[in-house]
C-alpha cells in the first residue's frame, strides 16, 4: 500500500546510513510488473541511500493495483442480495472477480521471487532476502469472498503450489526470507471500517434510532473481512520465514528491525554439510537440527535454532532449466560473457509477422574439449522469451535449444557461435531476453 511503501523505503534508507559497513554487501531490486536490478551488491552506504531517496520521490515506480482495495471492499459489502429469493449471486460474482485479480497479482509476485533464486545460488555463503509487504496474502481475496459468505477455496483461488515452489527454490539457493509487515501498526484497510455501526444510524439530541436496510453496507462484517485479510498477510510472512530459516517481524512500527535481524544472523552462523545419495528424483527430504544438552545435562534455553526445514533433490537437468529461467527473468545478474542479439522482421504472414532472432556469442566464452586429433567440441544451451511491452507478464514466444559446437582445432578464423531461431508475433513493441548456458561451467 502507499503508506507502507514510504515507511519501508525510509526504514531501509535509515538502516543503510547507520549500519552498512565495509564487510556488508547489499543489492537493491525493484519490482513493478517485472524485476529490475537497481543496484548490484555494494558496500557503499551513500550510494544505497541515494537509490532509496530516488525511489521515495519517483512515483513512476508505484504499483497502484492495491490502492483501491478499500473501495472494492465497500463495493462488495454494499452489493444487495435478492431479498425475495435469498440468493447473493451478484455479490458472489463481484467478490470472486476481485479475488481472482488478487490471485493473479500474488502469483506474479511469487513467480518473480522464485525466478530470482537461482541467480542468487551462485553467490557463496548464506543470503538474506528482505521482503516488505502488507498486501501479499496466503489466501488472496479472502476479504472479498468472506463478505459473500464464501471462501477462497470455494472461489477456486489458491496459491499453495506457488508458495511451495518459492520456498523450495529459496532453500536450494541458500536464501533465507526475512519478512516484515510493511504497514506496521497502521492499517488503513481496518481503519476505514473500525466503526461497526450501520451507515444509517440517526443521532440527534437525546435520541438515536437505527433502521435496517438490505442495501446498506454492514460495517461490522466489512471490518471482520478486513481483519481476515490482515491475518492472511501475517500468515504468509510467517510461513515464508519459517520455511526458509529466516525471521518475521509482524505489526511493529520499527520496520528497520528486520534489516538488523538479517544483518546479525549473517554475521554469525553455522554452515552444516550433508551428503546424501541423491537420485535427482525431485523428492523433498526433511531436515531437523537440534542442540545437544550442556555438559551437565542442562538445557540451552537461551539459544534459538533456526534452519531450513527441508531440501529438494533436484536433477542436473532441473538445475539447468532453473538457471536459464532465472537468467531470462533477471538478465542484469548474468553478464558473465557477452551476447549480441538482433531481431529482424521478415515477410508478413496474414495479420502477423515472422521475426528472425539472431544471437552471436564469442567461441572463446565456451568450454571446448578435444575430439580426436583435428577438432574441438562442446555444447551450448540457448533459452529466450519475448513479452509484449503492454503485457510484460505474458510470454508471446519462448524457445530453448541445445546447440552442439564443433570446430577445427587449428581454425583461427572460427571466432563466433551464431544461433538463429524465429517467432511469429502480432504487430507491436516487445521486450526480448535471451540467455546462453555453458553446461560445463554452468555460466
Amino acid at each position: 500500500s502507499f503508506s507502507a511503501r514510504r515507511q519501508s523505503l525510509k526504514a531501509a534508507r535509515d538502516h543503510v546510513i547507520s549500519n552498512v559497513g565495509p564487510t556488508d554487501r547489499v543489492m537493491i531490486m525493484t519490482y513493478g510488473r517485472r524485476l529490475r536490478l537497481l543496484q548490484d551488491f555494494t558496500s557503499d552506504p551513500a550510494l544505497l541511500r541515494t537509490h532509496f531517496e530516488t525511489l521515495l520521490n519517483d512515483h513512476t515506480t508505484l504499483e497502484s493495483d492495491v490502492f483501491d482495495e478499500t473501495q472494492k471492499l465497500s463495493d462488495v459489502a454494499s452489493r444487495p442480495c435478492d431479498v425475495t429469493g435469498g440468493g447473493c449471486n451478484a455479490k458472489r460474482q463481484l467478490a470472486q472477480t476481485y479475488a481472482n485479480e488478487e490471485e493473479i497479482r500474488a502469483r506474479r509476485s511469487l513467480g518473480t521471487l522464485t525466478d530470482l533464486m537461482p541467480a542468487l545460488a551462485g553467490i557463496r555463503g548464506r543470503k538474506a532476502l528482505v521482503l516488505f509487504t502488507d498486501s501479499l496474502r496466503d489466501e488472496p481475496g479472502i476479504q472479498y469472498v468472506a463478505l459473500a459468505d464464501s471462501t477462497p477455496r470455494e472461489a477456486g483461488v489458491t496459491i499453495q503450489e506457488d508458495l511451495l515452489r518459492l520456498t523450495r527454490e529459496a532453500n536450494a539457493a541458500g536464501v533465507s526470507l526475512y519478512t516484515v509487515h510493511a504497514s506496521g501498526l497502521d492499517d488503513s484497510a481496518l481503519e476505514e471500517f473500525r466503526d461497526a455501526r450501520p451507515e444509517n444510524v440517526i443521532l440527534s439530541a437525546g435520541i438515536s434510532s437505527i433502521s435496517k436496510s438490505s442495501r446498506g453496507a454492514d460495517h461490522a462484517r466489512t471490518y471482520e473481512a478486513a481483519r481476515s485479510a490482515l491475518d492472511s498477510a501475517l500468515a504468509i510472512q510467517n510461513s515464508l520465514a519459517a520455511e526458509t530459516g529466516g525471521h518475521a517481524v509482524l505489526r511493529s512500527n520499527d520496520l528497520g528491525d528486520i534489516l538488523t535481524a538479517a544483518q546479525q544472523d549473517l554475521s554469525c552462523y553455522y554452515l552444516i554439510g550433508l551428503r546424501h545419495a541423491a537420485r535427482g528424483a525431485g523428492d523433498r527430504h526433511r531436515l531437523v537440527v537440534r542442540l545437544l544438552p550442556g555438559a551437565h545435562g542442562e538445557s540451552r534455553r537461551s539459544m534459538n535454532v533456526r534452519h531450513r526445514p527441508y531440501y529438494t533433490d533436484f536433477s542436473v537437468e532441473e538445475r539447468r532449466v532453473r538457471l536459464l529461467t532465472s537468467a531470462v527473468q533477471a538478465p542484469e545478474l548474468y553478464r558473465r560473457f557477452p551476447i549480441m542479439t538482433d531481431a529482424f522482421a521478415l515477410a508478413p504472414e496474414q495479420s502477423r509477422r515472422r521475426v528472425l532472432i539472431k544471437t552471436t556469442v564469442p567461441i572463446a566464452s565456451l568450454s571446448l574439449t578435444p575430439e580426436g586429433a583435428a577438432g574441438l567440441s562442446g555444447q551450448a544451451v540457448v533459452s529466450g522469451e519475448i513479452r509484449p511491452q503492454s503485457e510484460p507478464a505474458r510470454s508471446a514466444c519462448s524457445f530453448r535449444h541445445e546447440v552442439p559446437v564443433r570446430i577445427p582445432r587449428d581454425s583461427a578464423q572460427t571466432t563466433r557461435l551464431i544461433f538463429e531461431t524465429g517467432c511469429v508475433l502480432d504487430p507491436g513493441p516487445y521486450e526480448m531476453s535471451i540467455a546462453l548456458l555453458d553446461p560445463v561451467t554452468q555460466e
